[in-house]
This record gives structure tokens, sequence and C-alpha cells, in this order.
């Protein structure tokens, strides 16, 4: 991502910076940028709405403002307050946002550039930037399919050395599922470790590791961890 926004702006003459917005399930996000200047015009359109996120579900692959300061001025136009905000918080004055797609999935990104010039991004640029877009799309889709891969791969690996701890500590301790996996959270919280880890601990020795954060709580009995004299 970050080679892609510094080829991005590299080769497009009339861009200071560049950036790269795709969706979060927390929000938008930043995922690479040249520098400060994009990531503040970026979370600018984040807080106010702009061509950056809109680009990614309006009908057009690209939006664009030619004239910021002028957009700023007037009232009506679709992104005044950003326009205003922009003008009054950066130097820049003209954007293009292209959107990053491989049909028929969702759009994986907008690739925005951003130009200290009102009117940078005449025909040509805008032809020449949107040549890039396929190729870049697909790339960042692989990478999303291969992160995501390799995210369930980990998990799955995570989860069966959990349930192989759940069974030695139900063994060894006699005690149900439900309660052994509950003494391993237990163990997680107590000791500010991640369950995978603790789990690790029982697949290691047979036994939770030592609960010391809170073994000087009134009401807890060494050994029984996380259990509370009530």
């Amino acid at each position: 991502m970050s080679r892609l926004t510094a080829y991005a702006a590299a080769h497009t003459p009339p861009a200071a910076a560049a950036g790269l917005t795709a969706a979060t399930a927390s929000g938008f996000k930043t995922h690479a940028a040249t520098g400060p200047l994009a990531t503040a015009v970026d979370d600018l359109q984040y807080r106010l709405g702009g061509p950056c996120v809109e680009v990614l579900t309006d009908p057009d692959p690209l939006l664009y403002l030619q004239d910021i300061a002028e957009q700023g001025d007037d009232p009506q136009s679709r992104w005044h307050r950003l326009a205003a905000n922009v003008v009054d918080e950066t130097p820049v004055r003209s954007l293009l946002s292209l959107r990053l797609g491989v049909d028929p999935g969702p759009p994986v990104a907008s690739l925005n550039l951003y130009a200290t010039e009102p009117h940078a991004f005449q025909a040509d640029t805008i032809t020449a930037r949107s040549h890039l877009v396929y190729p870049a799309a697909v790339a960042l889709a692989y990478q999303s399919e291969r992160r995501a891969r390799a995210d369930l791969e980990t998990a799955l690996r995570t989860n069966r050395r959990i349930a192989a701890a759940v069974g030695i500590f139900m063994a060894r301790h006699r005690v149900g599922y439900a309660e052994a996996l509950a003494q391993l959270r237990t163990a997680s919280q107590d000791t500010n470790r991640k369950l995978r880890d603790v789990a690790a601990a029982v697949l290691d020795t047979g036994e939770l590791p030592p609960t010391s954060v809170r073994a000087g709580l009134p009401g807890l009995q060494p050994g029984r961890a996380g259990k509370l004299d009530c």
C-alpha cells in the first residue's frame, strides 16, 4: 500500500501527496499515505464527508474537487463544509479520488491524490491515473485475501491449542468443559496474558500459570485461580 501511494504521487506531477482509504469495522481508515498532508485531508473527509469516502459508493468511479477554495466559498456546493475546512487547515486546493475495485466484488479502497494548486488534475492526468486503478485493485484484493487466509489459519491453530489445553485441564482436575474454559479465561485476565498464551502454559505444564497479580486480594485463595470466597 505504501509503494502504491508513493508511486501514484511520484508519477502524478501535480500531486503533492497521496493516500489510500479503506473501510474497516470501526469506520474509514488511511492505510497508507505519503505524509501528514494526505492524512490530514483524509481525516477531514472521514469527519465531514468527501470524495475519498463517497467514491466507494458513488456510481462514478472517480470524484474530484478542482477548486477547493471556490467550493468553500459556495454554501450550495456538494462538499462546502469539507472545502472550507481544508482551506482553513491545509494548503491543498484540489483533490482527486479514484475507486479501486475488482468486479463483481465490493470496492477495495480509494486512491486519493492531493495538489496545492487549483485545477491541478486535468483530463490527461485523470486518464493516466485511471490506467493504474485496475492493476492496483487486483494487487490489493490479492493482498487482502492472502491476509484473511493467514488470519484464518492462525485462528484455527490457536483454537486447536486452546481446545487441547481445555481437554488437559478437564482430565487433570476432573472438571467439565465449561468450568475448564472458565478457569483458563480467568487466568488470562488475572495474569494479563492472552488466552492462547495461557493455553500454551497448560500444554507445557498441565497447570494454569501463577496468578500472582491478584494473589494479595482479600478472599482469593492461592492455587484457586480466579475463585473468590464470598
